[in-house]
C-alpha cells in the first residue's frame, strides 16, 4: 500500500492546524476509467471526521494517474454540495457536438475544484476529451468514458448519502 497516493491533495477544513482534535480520513474506492497510453482517472467516495467535534465532511476525490514508465498521479476534491453541478455538466458534455463550419478546432471546457474537463475536435475530426488536474492530463477517445465518470462520481454521492455521520 502506498500511503502518499491515499493522502489528499487538500482538506475540506480549511485550517487543518486549528482542527483541535483527531481527523479521521475515511474512504472507499468507486472506480476508474482508463483512457489512452494507460492514463486513468480514479474516483472515491471520502469523508473526513473531526473527533472532538464531531465535525463531518463529505466530497469524491479524483486522482488522475500516467501509467508510463515514470508514472504521475495528481488529484483534487470535490466538495458534496458540488458533486450535482460536476455530474449535470458531464452529461453536457458528453453530447457535446464541435462542427468546423467557423473554425477548424474547438474545446468545451468545465472547470470545478481544480479539475477541467474539455471536450475538443482533433485533426482527423474525432472528438476527444481530456480531464486535467495539478498539471497532470489524461486524454480520452471516446466521449462515452465521459458518461463512466460520471456514473461513478453518482455512485460515490450514493455512498456518501448512505453513511453520512
Amino acid at each position: 500500500m502506498n500511503l502518499a497516493r491515499t493522502a489528499p491533495v487538500n482538506s475540506e477544513f480549511e485550517d487543518e492546524d486549528d482542527v483541535g482534535g483527531i481527523l479521521i480520513r475515511s474512504y472507499t474506492p468507486v472506480g476508474t476509467v482508463s483512457g489512452l497510453n494507460y492514463g486513468s482517472v480514479h474516483v472515491e467516495a471520502r469523508e473526513e471526521i473531526i473527533s472532538d467535534t464531531k465535525s463531518a465532511s463529505y466530497f469524491a476525490r479524483l486522482e488522475l494517474s500516467t501509467g508510463d514508465d515514470y508514472p504521475q498521479t495528481a488529484a483534487t476534491l470535490v466538495k458534496f454540495d458540488d458533486l450535482d453541478s460536476v455530474i449535470s455538466a458531464l452529461e453536457k458534455l458528453a453530447t457535446t457536438h464541435i462542427t468546423t463550419e467557423r473554425f477548424q478546432f474547438s474545446e468545451v471546457e468545465f472547470e470545478i475544484s481544480g479539475l477541467r474537463f474539455i471536450v475538443f475536435n482533433n485533426e482527423r475530426g474525432s472528438m476527444m476529451f481530456a480531464v486535467e488536474c495539478n498539471g497532470l492530463s489524461i486524454h480520452f477517445s471516446s466521449l462515452s468514458k465521459i458518461s463512466e465518470i460520471s456514473n461513478f462520481l453518482r455512485q460515490a454521492k450514493a455512498i456518501l448519502i448512505e453513511r453520512r455521520y
